[in-house]
């Protein structure tokens, strides 16, 4: 098993981190559930790679289909 520190990968890093700063966006627009929700995300993406990068887009697909965007 690799740790973290053996990955290579740049995008994983990047998942990581498009995650968290999701999640502070979320809390700038008080929405504090879904940034709770992003941040644990980001948390389990440090171990599991691109866990957080799926999380957000199922988070926006059912903010798109339940109808509450804010503009």
């Amino acid at each position: 098993m690799k740790s973290r520190n053996d990955q290579s990968n740049p995008w994983d890093s990047l998942s990581l981190w498009s995650t968290v700063l999701d999640a502070l966006f979320a809390f700038v627009n008080r929405r504090y559930r879904r940034g709770v929700i992003l941040l644990a995300a980001a948390a389990v993406s440090y171990r599991v790679p691109k866990f957080g990068l799926v999380v957000s887009t199922a988070l926006r697909g059912h903010q798109y289909l339940s109808g509450s965007q804010s503009n």
